[in-house]
């Protein structure tokens, strides 16, 4: 069975950890996941602290210790009892999923050469920066001494690219958790109390102008049909910046219910294949076989 060690801040609450639940459901592989006991969210005011569950699995365990920062939230590192537990779990692989230029993955990419696993990085940034010292130095250091980034999307791997890196790189998108977004019928009373009239359109994603959001909402305001926006898609494609072209697609889309129920089925069935916390738990999987095939 081999050892593996995946590190997260997010993992303080529980609903970030199902993916490697799934992944944990392979009988090769023990995984541990690592998190700090808090983790301060300044941009909302509020501090999140871990939360505790009840946990069954032999091969799937939580734990988690004090965590310092250091005036910035990349520059957290955890207390001593995490080199007591590399030296004495002796894991096969270490995942670490915080940023690329941050003081936990450069801690962990220069313990490497002491407890000898594979490293891996998980990336979400898919804007180019350049950063200040120490970040640079960090980044330039782990990306000479890491075995693979998992990137979250392409846009990623061009960021990733530019910065010199030339090894492997796979897509790992952000999964989800089929049992609570599955499709069902609604109660009729609870559709009136949620007053969504004509079309309904979901977003779900961070409300930034990276994201695009301005552009849905700008084409819905010229729109002629009723709808409700939820920010919270599978759907038609638009030109990129173009706002009328998003016009019109969505009203293509309000107009034809046949249209609307071919790319909800359609959707479903890829978010299914493709983007599950099963589905990405399956990637993580044969990304570490392979890995690990590889030998040193």
């Amino acid at each position: 069975m081999k050892k593996i060690l995946i590190i997260n801040h997010a993992f303080v609450l529980d609903i970030n950890r199902t993916v490697y639940k799934d992944l944990s459901k392979y009988p090769e592989l023990e995984i541990t996941l690592l998190a700090p006991k808090y983790w301060c969210l300044k941009e909302m005011n509020r501090t999140e602290k871990f939360e505790k569950v009840n946990l069954t699995d032999e091969n799937y365990k939580v734990i988690y210790f004090l965590g310092f920062f250091l005036f910035h939230p990349s520059l957290y590192f955890f207390s001593l009892g995490f080199f007591f537990l590399l030296f004495k779990e002796k894991f096969d692989v270490v995942i670490v999923q915080e940023d690329v230029y941050s003081f936990i993955s450069f801690l962990v990419t220069f313990l490497k050469v002491i407890f000898r696993y594979k490293f891996i990085i998980d990336s979400w940034q898919n804007i180019l920066k350049k950063y200040k010292f120490p970040f640079s130095f960090f980044q330039k250091f782990i990306l000479k001494y890491l075995n693979i980034i998992n990137a979250g999307g392409h846009e990623i791997i061009k960021v990733l690219r530019s910065k010199g890196y030339n090894k492997e790189i796979t897509i790992t998108p952000l999964a989800y958790d089929r049992k609570l977004f599955t499709p069902e019928s609604c109660d009729s009373e609870l559709l009136k109390s949620l007053n969504l009239n004509g079309v309904v359109i979901g977003y779900f994603g961070c409300l930034i102008k990276e994201k695009g959001v301005q552009y849905l909402i700008e084409a819905l305001s010229a729109s002629s049909f009723e709808y409700t926006l939820i920010i919270g898609t599978t759907g038609l494609v638009f030109k990129e910046n173009d706002v009328n072209d998003l016009k019109q697609k969505l009203e293509e889309l309000a107009l034809n219910p046949k249209l609307r129920n071919k790319l909800r089925e359609e959707g479903i069935v890829k978010a299914k294949e493709k983007y599950s916390t099963e589905a990405v738990a399956k990637i993580y999987f044969n990304q570490i076989n392979n890995l690990l095939k590889e030998g040193d």
